[in-house]
């Protein structure tokens, strides 16, 4: 869903016709094995360690602000742990899954372009046709179908000018 202005929402794929672009982020920790206690944790894979169920203040945030090195002796005295590590904050093993489910989407789409350009250089031959590469027709389509569909619900947003 889109979410606009004055508590509108929009399917953004029903609003392009079945034409956007749109990579499935699911926020849903459910997928994930639950953490039970700090002996159970060792035993799960670190990346799935302490986020769902058992929480661990070390393993949540996981961070220190300057990592000992015999080369360098920082002017200023160091703090043991980053700020603001406060109790209803997710930690950074949070943000971390976060980043590695965008990376997957990153990856998913990279991996698809590389097939098309495949398929595409064994029909048309070498060089790669522009048809292949080039998005500029496909967002046009995609703004179009946008505007044609709001415009018909007389729900155009700030966006509709872009």
């Amino acid at each position: 869903l889109l979410h606009a202005q004055q508590g509108r929402q929009y399917d953004i794929m029903e609003e392009s016709n079945h034409t956007a672009w749109v990579g499935h982020y699911v926020e849903d920790t459910a997928m994930l094995p639950e953490t039970v206690d700090l002996v159970q944790a060792q035993k799960l894979p670190w990346a799935a360690q302490f986020l769902r169920g058992f929480e661990s203040r070390d393993d949540k945030y996981n961070a220190i602000c300057w990592e000992p090195r015999s080369d360098v002796t920082p002017i200023e005295k160091q703090e043991e742990h980053p700020g603001s590590q406060v109790s209803w904050h997710p930690g950074n093993r949070s943000h971390q899954w976060q980043g590695r489910k965008l990376a997957l989407i990153v990856l998913k789409g990279l991996a698809a372009a590389l097939e098309q350009w495949e398929k595409g250089i064994e029909k048309d031959g070498f060089p790669l046709a522009e048809s292949y590469w080039h998005v500029g027709p496909s967002y046009k389509k995609i703004r179009e179908n946008i505007r044609t569909h709001m415009s018909k619900n007389d729900t155009r947003s700030q966006c509709d000018g872009l």
